[in-house]
């Protein structure tokens, strides 16, 4: 190794053998992983409130506010933000869905395909 590089680089990241992980992204990631539970339990809260507001014969949600919450998000925290709230929204549609009044299927159903569709919401609005 050119001793110039190694006198700036230290030994261990020098080793080409072993894959050089930066604390910065791994602080990244548990920040990304943070936000989207954060999104997430905000989400399926309001998401709860959303679906106690079901018309009863069509079953369709009069007001969704869970949709200002990643929205709120993504305002604040700008574009970047935009992976964690997608997966917290997703997550947090599948459970609140789940948890409905529901049979199994549709419940499962339902949960998945509005899950999708909050998650392409959030991405689209970043």
């Amino acid at each position: 190794m050119d001793d110039t590089l190694a006198a700036t680089v230290p030994a261990d990241v020098a080793d080409y053998s072993r894959p050089y992980i930066d604390a910065g992204s791994i602080r990244q990631w548990a920040r990304s992983i943070g936000l989207a539970a954060a999104v997430g339990i905000v989400y399926f809260l309001a998401a709860r409130l959303s679906l106690l507001l079901l018309t009863k014969p069509d079953g369709v949600a009069v007001f969704w506010p869970a949709s200002g919450v990643a929205s709120g998000v993504l305002i604040a925290l700008g574009p970047r933000a935009r992976l964690p709230v997608a997966v917290g929204a997703m997550a947090a549609t599948i459970v609140a869905n789940i948890m409905g009044d529901r049979t199994l299927f549709s419940a499962v159903v339902f949960a998945v395909v509005f899950g999708l569709c909050n998650a392409g919401e959030a991405l689209l609005r970043g």
